[in-house]
């Protein structure tokens, strides 16, 4: 509200994520340029993750804000910078994670997965999805690093590790009880009169 291109606005938490409602003075003003003058003033947990221009705050019969009436947020909205939709199969699988972890639509691979919503929880069910698609073992801190879809898709591409298939051991399969005692009465049948004493001993007196 202290800039002077915002004439009233209202923050609230929606899914977990900070949404900006603002009403401005003047349409010459860009999302960009709100979110520029907060991340100025503001540490980045507190800069809201989406901004929604409307023309104005509605509210209850008792003149308070009616959060219920407030729009749904869009966390796609970004003029910062042009959309650009995934270019190669690898883009294309982490766009498809992000949209099912972020429940988004739809993710330019430039699109930073924190302003989309994103927090270190989500962060860690998206490096677990992506062990597991890709079969590498990339860290947190490689995604912290430039947590775009881009970003990510370099080091995918670029990684060393490769998938290891490991051989299932074969396992002989115990015979059966039946079958045991079929094969055990089968040698005792072979033995001599003399074998059978000399065995039946040696049972006696273990």
């Amino acid at each position: 509200r202290q800039q002077s291109a915002v004439k009233d606005a209202v923050t609230i938490v929606k899914d977990e994520r900070l949404v900006a409602y603002v009403v401005l003075e003047t349409e010459e003003v860009k999302q960009s340029d709100l979110k520029k003058a907060l991340r100025d003033r503001l540490p980045a947990y507190m800069v809201p993750h989406a901004f929604m221009l409307i023309d104005h705050i509605p509210l209850s019969p008792n003149g308070k804000v009616d959060r219920k009436a407030l729009p749904e947020p869009d966390y796609t909205q970004d003029d910062e910078k042009e959309k650009v939709l995934p270019r190669n199969e690898t883009e294309t699988k982490i766009a498809e994670i992000w949209q099912e972890v972020l429940k988004l639509d739809q993710i330019g691979v430039y699109d930073n997965f924190f302003e989309l919503g994103g927090h270190s929880l989500l962060a860690t069910q998206l490096i677990s999805r992506i062990r597991q698609t890709f079969q590498i073992e990339p860290t947190l801190q490689a995604f912290f690093d430039d947590p775009t879809i881009s970003g990510f898709a370099i080091v995918i591409d670029n990684s060393d590790q490769q998938a290891v298939s490991v051989p299932i051991p074969t396992i002989k399969a115990r015979p059966r009880r039946g079958k045991r005692r079929k094969d055990l009465r089968s040698k005792l049948e072979q033995l001599s009169d003399e074998e059978l004493e000399e065995l039946l001993k040696k049972k006696s007196l273990s």
